[in-house]
């Protein structure tokens, strides 16, 4: 449906998937997870609206680093009016790299990201249903100041430029209503990463850190574990001992045992 352009590039998941009771037969996890591949795998994913774009060695590369251009949408929340569709993201502050460790030669995925300035919380969530994802997010909170209209005009309005009551400041309120539902509450955003490659979902897999810089600039740092669609087959030698047991064993028998070696080749 991508090449034959009955689903634009720029199209957001939650989007697509209401629009036809056919994705419905899945969870809304399932069909993004799905989606995001077949965009990546398309090529798509390096179309100037995509969600994220890299190049065409992201799926394989051992023990190399991997640089891709970002092109970053913060996707449309239920609920939340569609001001993304207006918003390009270009070059984000976000970075991923593969990488082999050199202690267990497993491919990993390192990614950090340079949160928005102003942001003092965040989650990072992979998404899918199963034991791989190539789709992870980021949650957070907006900093409260963006939501503090007469404080980013403050200047304006101790200068008398403007009054605080000005048309300017009014309708920004206005719009800002459309992004929470009361004025207590600070909106959420969130950005959608298409990983390179395909990661563990299991939490002992996933290792995150928090950062901030002395310029006060808060980063993520995320270690994830490559997933192995097909098992790497070697053999591996494990010797197993077996006693025989006696109950009523003669003296003459006593402490005479006779041992077998079994040689078990497995996966690992």
């Amino acid at each position: 449906m991508f090449l034959e352009n009955k689903i634009e590039p720029s199209a957001i998941p939650e989007f697509v998937y209401k629009q036809s009771p056919e994705f419905q037969k899945y969870s809304l996890n399932v069909f993004r997870t799905a989606f995001n591949e077949i965009k990546a795998k398309s090529g798509l994913a390096c179309h100037h609206n995509a969600a994220l774009c890299f190049d065409e060695a992201s799926d394989v590369s051992p023990g190399v680093s991997l640089h891709k251009c970002v092109r970053l949408f913060e996707g449309k929340e239920e609920g939340i009016n569609d001001f993304d569709s207006l918003i390009v993201h270009g070059n984000q502050p976000v970075q991923m790299s593969v990488y082999r460790d050199p202690v267990t030669r497993r491919e990993k995925l390192v990614v950090v990201v340079a949160l928005i300035g102003g942001v003092d919380d965040a989650k990072f969530s992979l998404v899918g249903d199963g034991p791989g994802t190539r789709t992870a997010r980021i949650d957070y909170s907006w900093p409260v100041t963006a939501v503090e209209i007469e404080a980013i005009f403050q200047q304006e309005i101790q200068n008398g430029e403007i009054p605080s009551f000005h048309p300017l400041i009014e309708a920004l309120k206005k719009d800002l209503e459309k992004s929470r539902s009361s004025v207590e509450e600070i909106p959420r955003g969130f950005m959608e990463l298409t990983l390179p490659i395909s990661v563990q979902t299991l939490a002992n897999s996933i290792s995150i850190t928090g950062k901030r810089n002395k310029d006060g600039t808060k980063y993520l740092v995320v270690i994830l574990m490559g997933y192995l669609t097909a098992y790497a087959i070697k053999e591996k030698d494990e010797i197993v001992v077996f006693k025989d047991i006696f109950t009523a064993a003669p003296s003459s028998c006593v402490n005479k045992y006779k041992t077998h070696e079994i040689r078990h080749f497995g996966y690992y």
